[in-house]
């Protein structure tokens, strides 16, 4: 086997890595959502916290093991934890397997650069979006009501928005609530999407910083090296 054959392919370890990191986003996203949640509002917990905490995990994995793929596997480790629980869209469903397998390979396109500023500002901004458009759509094909209730939130009048749920008033651009699969969804999904680009950025930063700090010790060195 050649020695690009060889960088392409994953090690037992660098698989067994990426599968704890899904498994421990998964993890973390069970135990805090709900107090910031409870805390903040679905709308403001989802969108500023929960995804960019989620890219956090992400960005620290495709750094770590930077090959075209290790999102794939990533994403679809974090959809086939998540399907049997009321996770990632209120409820267990196999569609979280697919959902996860579509977000991923899109994924590793958004992080395809090799240079660092641009794998993490590119990632971060497209990556953002792709996280949201195909949940959205998803969420809407499979008939799920988050959708709906997600989008009266951000839409003065609604009784979620009155509830102290909204955040900011998107009706002027969008005809919402969104209730079936159309353009208006498209762009409901982009706009969430640049809205989580900013934090999703600082984490990938984070994220960044952290592999630079594991990439100085001896364990990475011997975790890269093996074949």
């Amino acid at each position: 086997m050649s020695e690009n054959e060889q960088q392409k392919k994953f090690s037992l370890p660098q698989i067994i890595f990426i599968s704890l990191m899904a498994s421990a986003n998964v993890g973390l996203d069970l135990l805090v959502s709900p107090g910031f949640i409870a805390l903040t509002t679905h709308i403001v917990a989802g969108l500023l916290i929960m995804v960019p905490l989620n890219f956090l995990f992400i960005s620290l994995t495709r750094f770590s093991v930077d090959k075209f793929g290790t999102l794939t596997i990533y994403m679809i480790v974090f959809g086939a934890i998540s399907a049997p629980l009321p996770f990632w869209g209120g409820i267990a469903g196999i569609f979280k397997f697919f959902l996860g397998l579509i977000i991923g390979v899109l994924l590793d396109c958004a992080f395809l650069f090799r240079k660092a500023h641009l794998k993490i500002v590119i990632g971060a901004i497209l990556g953002a979006i792709i996280w949201w458009l195909p949940t959205f759509i998803i969420w809407q094909l499979w008939n799920l009501p988050i959708v709906e209730a997600m989008s009266n939130m951000l839409k003065e009048g609604t009784q979620q928005f009155a509830m102290g749920n909204g955040w900011i008033d998107l009706s002027g651009i969008l005809n919402l609530p969104i209730t079936e699969f159309n353009f208006e969804l498209i762009k409901f999904a982009i706009i969430c999407g640049l809205i989580s680009a900013i934090p999703v950025l600082i984490a990938c930063i984070i994220g960044y910083q952290l592999f630079l700090q594991i990439k100085k010790t001896s364990v990475y060195e011997r975790f890269t090296n093996y074949q």
